[in-house]
Order: structure tokens, then sequence, then C-alpha cells
């Protein structure tokens, strides 16, 4: 069995049917085991609060080349339409 380190992106929306959100499925899900989970966060027992995100969540390989892949998909980032708020 491959040990799996878990990956999440915060995309700015609470919405995780926005474009933003299936832009970072799609580039994100070639590179995940087992596919994409989407959470959404940021609601409270009343509703949403400030800052209400989604994360798009996946696993990657414990593996040497992960740490390659890693940082490619880091450099890429700002390039991505999803990564606007990113880091905010």
């Amino acid at each position: 069995m491959t040990d799996l380190l878990e990956f999440s992106l915060p995309v700015a929306t609470p919405d995780p049917d926005a474009a933003p959100v299936e832009a970072a499925i799609a580039w994100l899900e070639p590179y995940f085991h087992g596919g994409v989970v989407v959470e959404v966060s940021g609601f409270g027992p009343y509703g949403e609060v400030e800052g209400a995100q989604t994360l798009v969540r996946g696993y990657l390989a414990d593996a040497p080349e992960t740490a390659r892949l890693l940082d490619q998909l880091m450099r890429e980032l700002p390039a991505r339409p999803f990564a606007d708020n990113y880091g905010e």
C-alpha cells in the first residue's frame, strides 16, 4: 500500500459549483489518487460567516516525485483563475 499525503487548496468562494472551484478541480484531479473532495467551510449555526471558502482536497502519493510535483503546482498557481485571492 502506498502512503498518501493530503493536499488542500482553498478557493475564496463558499459556492462549490462556482467556476473557480471547477477550474481548481480540473487542474488538480489528474494528480490525485482516488479523486477530489470538495468541502465548504465557514458556515456557522446562523449561515455564512465572513471568509467562507471551498477547499479542493485530495491525496498525493508519498514519493520523492511528489515534492517536485508540489513545487510545480505551486509555481503554476498564480496563473490559475481561482488563485486571485489565494493566501489572503
